[in-house]
């Protein structure tokens, strides 16, 4: 990111990601007959961690949204007062605390994504099925972006010439 055109661009995008992210909390939060409404993005986000890697402890959970243990274990304490989340004993060790979904936090998440979703749709319509095409088509080499910066050793950027920016 070198040129100013490619600043601008990033800017453009940072700002239309986060408007979009604003965009999906307030059309869950108009929707109060449904339980995520309750629940915060990074409460979400924890939920959705576990949902993807299974029983998490607190420190795993930690790494995983990126805060501090004490962070995550308050979140892990508001989402169990809940009923979003429960924690259970290790069976290899019973020193060691996982944390895990509930039924009614599956239910949340699923409400959630259903919002998503139908907001989601709306916007793919909006667009039109040419654009649409063009649109997935580019969130595909984005995908396929992030998974190429996630094997790279940490710290490390993959410039992702070779395999071809042109969509």
């Amino acid at each position: 990111m070198s040129n100013k055109k490619t600043m601008e661009q990033a800017e453009f995008l940072y700002q239309t990601i986060t408007a979009l992210k604003m965009h999906l909390v307030k059309r869950m939060k108009h929707r109060p007959e449904t339980v995520c409404c309750d629940l915060t993005m990074p409460q979400s986000n924890a939920m959705l961690i576990i949902r993807q890697h299974g029983a998490r402890t607190i420190r795993q959970l930690a790494e995983g949204l990126g805060v501090a243990p004490p962070s995550a274990s308050t979140m892990v304490d508001r989402l169990v007062e809940m009923g979003m989340l429960r924690r259970e004993s290790s069976q290899a060790d019973r020193r060691v605390v996982n944390v895990l979904l509930t039924g009614d936090g599956e239910k949340a998440l699923a409400e959630m994504e259903k919002v998503m979703l139908g907001v989601f749709a709306d916007l793919l319509a909006y667009m039109g099925p040419c654009m649409a095409d063009q649109w997935l088509k580019v969130l595909k080499k984005v995908r396929a972006w992030m998974d190429e910066q996630d094997r790279a050793p940490d710290g490390e950027v993959v410039d992702g010439k070779e395999s071809g920016a042109n969509v």
